[in-house]
């Protein structure tokens, strides 16, 4: 897991639609990049308006043009979709809420893979039935990725940073009750409340636009944010990019997110 290792230390990860927009993040200093396609869906995908991961080899031209991690997005669920992926390069796999599920509220089996996994979740419990199920990193629900408001991400942070201050100060009747009402690992909550925190890093995700939103929801707490396209639409990509990049790895210093909110270059009209 090595990959996971060199993504938390406030890591920025920025999902792109062509190769040329992962070279920008490169030079931006990103650390890795979520291949989400571009906007023509095949012919089969506009008649039953179906969201599926980008075909393999378009996916291989973003592998060739970056030296980073390339992230690839499967549907929930979909094991070959996922060994499909692990085999053509991917470094990690996006088991993703933001294409159509394959199969409902049951996830992939991530243990049998030796790619790691980046799951959503909404909450604790959710977080915890994911990595119970093999997940190296979490993220924040995305489903709300192009909407520019990070209100439900912020509240999602709040809310698992709430409740793993509760665990920490659990009996262990307590962790074996909340594992039982929550249908979940105990040895998982346990893990919690030995660590003060999960024991896999969390990257918010979701509406997150400026190097305000950056810095604002790494001080909440979490190790790293995944930035979505409408980044590219400004008018000098890269600068933009960069300035998400250095927010994130000093999100405590007021003045130098200010000198970046005051230069970040604003989306065209």
């Amino acid at each position: 897991m090595d990959i996971i290792n060199k993504l938390v230390d406030g890591s920025v990860i920025v999902d792109t639609k062509f190769p040329g927009q992962a070279k920008i993040a490169q030079k931006a200093g990103v650390k890795a990049v979520l291949v989400v396609g571009d906007d023509k869906k095949d012919d089969w995908q506009k008649e039953h308006n179906v969201a599926r991961p980008t075909q393999t080899h378009v996916f291989l031209k973003f592998i060739d043009a970056v030296a980073i991690p390339v992230i690839g997005m499967i549907r929930i669920g979909h094991e070959m979709e996922a060994k499909v992926m692990e085999r053509i390069g991917a470094n990690l796999i996006d088991e993703s809420v933001r294409l159509d599920t394959f199969s409902e509220n049951v996830g992939i089996d991530k243990t049998k893979f030796a790619t790691p996994f980046v799951c959503d979740v909404k909450d604790l419990p959710e977080a915890l039935k994911r990595i119970k199920e093999g997940a190296s990193l979490l993220r924040t629900d995305s489903s709300n990725d192009a909407s520019g408001d990070c209100q439900k991400t912020i509240a999602t942070l709040h809310s698992i940073r709430e409740a793993i201050e509760d665990i920490k100060e659990f009996t262990d009747d307590e962790v074996k009750a909340y594992a039982s009402n929550e249908e979940v690992d105990e040895d998982l909550v346990a893990k919690i409340k030995e660590l003060g925190r999960l024991p896999v890093p969390l990257f918010a995700a979701g509406g997150i636009a400026t190097p305000a939103d950056v810095a604002q929801v790494r001080l909440i707490g979490c190790d790293g944010v995944f930035v979505e396209t409408r980044v590219f639409r400004g008018l000098d990509p890269e600068q933009r990019v960069a300035a998400l990049v250095k927010a994130s790895k000093e999100y405590t210093n007021a003045k130098l997110i200010a000198e970046l909110s005051t230069n970040f270059k604003p989306e065209p009209k």
